[in-house]
C-alpha cells in the first residue's frame, strides 16, 4: 500500500467449470483470459471502505500500528496501491471527511447516469484503457477488448446476481444494482482483487 499523508490506508448461465492450481478454467466465453482484459480496465488503485468509524477524525489520527487501546488500530477507510488492484463494489462513494472516490471506469460507464443498459456498458467498456494490475497470472494484449461474447456473459450473471434470476435478460441495471451484484458474485463487500473478481467466472 501507499501511504497517504493525513489519511488512514486499508477493507446468462455459465457452463460448468473447474479449478486447477489457482487457474480458473471454464468452457464459456468468460475464461481467464477475458476476465483480465475486463479486470484491467475495471480495477483501480484506490478504494474507500465504508467501515464503522470511516471519515471521522479518530480513524484519520489512528497511526494503526497495532495498539491494543485503540479501536482503529487494524482498521483502515482508504486503500491505496502503486497498480490497479480492486474493482470497487460500488459507482460512488463518500465518506463523512468529504473524501469521495468514483472509479474512472465507473465515470466512463456511467457517467452522469444513475443506470447503465447493457449495450452502452459492452461499447463503453471496450472503450476503456487497459491498465496494468495486480494480481492476474496471464498476460494480454493490452490493445484487445474483451470480446462480446465474454461481455455478455458477465452482464447476465452480474444482472442475475443483482436482481434474481431472471435478471439475467436485463437490459438495464442501475449503479446500485451494479454494486450489489459485485458484492454477491465476489463475496466482498468494498471492492475485489483479483482473486475475489475471477470467482465471478465460476459463478452459476
Amino acid at each position: 500500500f501507499i501511504p497517504v499523508a493525513g489519511r488512514a490506508l486499508a477493507g446468462l448461465r455459465s457452463t460448468p467449470r473447474a479449478s486447477r492450481a489457482g487457474v480458473v478454467v471454464s468452457d464459456s466465453a468468460l475464461d481467464e483470459a477475458e476476465l483480465t482484459k475486463l479486470f484491467g480496465r475495471l480495477a483501480d488503485k484506490k478504494l474507500l471502505l465504508d467501515v464503522e468509524g470511516a471519515g471521522t477524525p479518530e480513524m484519520k489520527d489512528c497511526c494503526h500500528g497495532g495498539c491494543d487501546n485503540c479501536p482503529y488500530s487494524r482498521i483502515f477507510d482508504e486503500m491505496n496501491a502503486g497498480k490497479a488492484k480492486w474493482v470497487a463494489c460500488y459507482e460512488n462513494r463518500e465518506l463523512i471527511d468529504g473524501r469521495t472516490h468514483r472509479p474512472p471506469a465507473m465515470e466512463t460507464l456511467f457517467g452522469n447516469a444513475d443506470e447503465v443498459e447493457k449495450a452502452a456498458f459492452i461499447e463503453r467498456v471496450t472503450a476503456i484503457p487497459y491498465a496494468q494490475t495486480l494480481g492476474p497470472m496471464k498476460s494480454v494484449p493490452a490493445d484487445e477488448p474483451p470480446s462480446v461474447e465474454a461481455l455478455e456473459v458477465f452482464w447476465a450473471k452480474l444482472a442475475a446476481a443483482a436482481v434474481g434470476e431472471a435478471g439475467e435478460a436485463a437490459e438495464v441495471l442501475s449503479a446500485e444494482q451494479w454494486g450489489n451484484g459485485l458484492q454477491k458474485l465476489t463475496g466482498q463487500e468494498h471492492g475485489a482483487m483479483w482473486k475475489d473478481f475471477k470467482l465471478i467466472a465460476q459463478a452459476a
